[in-house]
């Protein structure tokens, strides 16, 4: 419970405080995604989707935006040639 309350708050400092904001553990996203937790990291690390990191330590739980998630991937769609 209390994790959920420090998790919301840090969603709205981060402005991802609207209602349908979500945020997903790194499991969870890639079961959206259907990739692996590398790629979903790698997908961190080079700012495709927003995630935050609550706490100091390097084992600190990570949560991404469902809504950046569901914007990289539909940004990524390959769409098929209107040729």
């Amino acid at each position: 419970m209390e994790a959920e309350k420090l998790l919301a708050s840090l969603a709205h400092m981060c402005g991802a405080g609207t209602k349908t904001s979500e945020l997903l553990t790194v499991k969870e996203a890639c079961a959206v995604a259907k990739v692996s937790r590398w790629t979903i990291r790698r997908w961190i690390k080079k700012g495709f989707i927003r995630a935050f990191k609550y706490g100091n330590r390097k084992s600190s739980p990570v949560r991404v935006d469902a809504a950046s998630l569901n914007e990289h991937l539909a940004s990524s769609e390959i769409k098929p040639d209107q040729g």
